[in-house]
């Protein structure tokens, strides 16, 4: 890979952390270079900081949102979830033995691996909500 390409890989952080790797390799005065050094971190904080507003000008938005997609996707996807783990841990296991002494095909078989990553962070973040609720910070 590039030395170009490694700087541009990583967007502005990687751009940033190109033109110190580059000051770095000039002989200068120490001080001018710490300067620059300074600068750099300050326009590295900045950019941080942008987009951790921009974030939270997203979620403010959200939060205030009408459109029923906006308000209730996650819980749509909890239920979704919950019912997909319902399935595969009492009516397919039920179904399979029903299938097998009844002589027709199994019900599908559906993996629960995906379905038990979405809800455990689902209830994560149910969990920061509900502190949020306690401390009295929600809506």
């Amino acid at each position: 890979m590039s030395f170009i390409s490694e700087i541009f890989m990583g967007g502005a952080e990687g751009v940033l952390k190109g033109v110190k790797d580059v000051v770095s390799t000039f002989k200068a005065d120490p001080l001018e270079l710490a300067k620059l050094e300074a600068a750099l971190q300050k326009t590295e904080s900045d950019l941080q900081l942008g987009l951790a507003q921009a974030q939270t000008k997203i979620n403010e938005l959200e939060a205030v949102s009408t459109d029923k997609f906006v308000s209730r996707w996650r819980p749509a996807i909890g239920w979704l979830c919950g019912s997909g783990i319902a399935y595969v841990c009492i009516v397919q296991p039920i179904g399979a033995w029903v299938s097998i002494n009844a002589g027709f095909l199994p019900p599908p078989h559906i993996e629960a691996a995906i379905l038990i990553e979405v809800l455990m962070g689902l209830l994560g973040l149910a969990g920061l909500r509900s502190f949020e609720k306690y401390k009295g910070v929600s809506r």
